[in-house]
């Protein structure tokens, strides 16, 4: 009984260091970010600049170079990032490769990593998925 009261008065402690511990700038995503690069593609020559816009309600717009998307997305405070219930306009432009790897970017998303003013998108594998700057 002893071990069991000690554990359940040591619990509020531990499940608070964790989330101390993780995120350690506290950045936040809201607002309108330019995509860099997606799976080392620059975006330099795409159609429209690629954009992110995210917004306090967890809600997330944006272009991939030719079509727009909107979804939901998730921060959590050990830095996990996922993006949900996604749809995107369907037509074809210039540079369809540069458009393909900010979709293949978003979908593969799990972390992020803070750069300075670039944050950093990882994959589940912890390759470099997209860069991103704030506007």
């Amino acid at each position: 009984m002893k071990k069991l009261l000690a554990m359940l008065l040591a619990a509020p402690f531990f499940s608070s260091c964790t989330s101390t511990k993780s995120m350690k700038e506290n950045v936040s995503l809201v607002g309108e970010w330019q995509v860099l690069t997606a799976y080392g593609v620059s975006t330099e020559e795409a159609a429209t600049k690629p954009f992110i816009e995210f917004q306090d309600s967890s809600k997330m717009h944006g272009n991939a170079g030719v079509n727009n998307f909107t979804g939901i997305y998730t921060l959590t405070s050990d830095s996990s990032l996922s993006f949900g219930n996604m749809g995107m306009t369907r037509m074809m432009g210039p540079n369809m490769h540069i458009e393909d790897a900010v979709v293949k970017a978003l979908n593969s998303a799990k972390s992020i990593q803070s750069k300075g003013d670039v944050i950093v998108i990882l994959d589940a594998d912890g390759v470099e998925a997209m860069q991103i700057k704030k506007k």
